[in-house]
């Protein structure tokens, strides 16, 4: 016996509800981005938690983003090694492809920042695992309050200056006119040896001349 047709109102059902069902797993899938490194990290709430040899503890003015990171102008240094008068945020701190990353301060902006350097080499990172608070809030006068309590705050070391050139020498009138007087009392001295023995020689020739003809 030959397969019956399924009727046309059938079809129409089986081909609507699979429709919905691609259409809603396509939806979960989209809504849902794909995960990223995840971010695992301990946050502290005691300030002294982040005095670790890694990390760097410092306040600071931030300066605009380029190509490497954030320039900060050192402010104080709470805690830590690397201590200088301009330090940088890591450019891997910043944006999106960084799991633990956050967005970089404004150009301007006064900071208190928990750095973090491996091996204390490199450029500081910051983000979420490296916290930073924004000093004109209440939270980051706050902390920057404990941290002052907790660390002995130094001003950071003073840029080296470039050595400072030789001065160009010079001239003094004095020593020229000094200079010309000797030179010119040399020549003289000079010129009245050699007349004095060309004459002294002149008159040894006519002598000799003299007795030959006697």
């Amino acid at each position: 016996m030959a397969k019956q047709i399924p009727r046309l109102p059938a079809l129409v059902r089986i081909v609507g509800m699979s429709g919905l069902a691609l259409s809603a797993s396509l939806t979960i899938l989209l809504g849902n981005p794909r995960p990223v490194a995840a971010c695992s990290c301990a946050m502290f709430q005691d300030m002294k938690q982040y005095a670790t040899p890694e990390n760097a503890i410092f306040t600071g003015t931030a300066g605009d983003r380029i190509n490497r990171g954030v320039p900060v102008t050192v402010d104080r240094w709470l805690w830590g090694a690397g201590a200088a008068p301009v330090v940088w945020l890591a450019a891997s701190s910043f944006g999106d492809g960084a799991a633990c990353g956050t967005q970089p301060p404004p150009a301007g902006s006064a900071w208190l920042w928990v750095g973090w350097r491996q091996e204390q080499q490199g450029d500081i990172g910051t983000g979420l695992c490296s916290p930073a608070w924004d000093l004109s809030t209440n939270e980051g006068r706050a902390k920057l309050a404990e941290a002052n309590r907790l660390f002995d705050a130094k001003p950071p070391p003073e840029a080296t200056p470039d050595p400072t050139p030789d001065p160009a020498p010079t001239n003094d009138p004095a020593a020229t006119a000094r200079d010309l007087t000797g030179l010119t009392i040399g020549a003289i001295l000079v010129g009245g040896s050699l007349a004095m023995f060309g004459g002294l020689a002149l008159l040894a020739r006519r002598g000799h001349r003299s007795e030959g003809a006697g």
